[in-house]
């Protein structure tokens, strides 16, 4: 599958996060990167699937824009659990804790 085709899924997944979770953000694609732009002084969060020939795909959250500086800084994640739990605590760190149940 190409990267084009993750990078919509990853689009879709975090729009529905996002009304599952009830935050107000915007959410945008840049290139590889899915970017969440919560209303308010929050900084953007930049989410990504980083793959490399051979390699397990994994995914990254960080605030920043540079995907190869991103990469070093972030911490990878190796599921969709993990990331999302990322994804909700960069946009809402004062949330209380909850269980998002992901299926199909």
């Amino acid at each position: 599958m190409t990267d084009d085709f993750w990078n919509a899924r990853l689009h879709v997944l975090l729009d529905g996060a996002l009304q599952v979770w009830r935050i107000d953000a915007e959410l945008t694609r840049d290139g590889a990167a899915c970017v969440l732009r919560p209303t308010g002084a929050s900084a953007p969060v930049f989410v990504r699937r980083v793959t490399h020939d051979g390699d397990a795909a994994y995914w990254t959250v960080s605030s920043e824009s540079d995907s190869a500086l991103a990469a070093l800084l972030a911490q990878p994640y190796a599921g969709v659990q993990g990331m999302l739990r990322a994804v909700r605590d960069a946009l809402d760190p004062t949330a209380n804790t909850q269980r998002l149940v992901v299926g199909g």
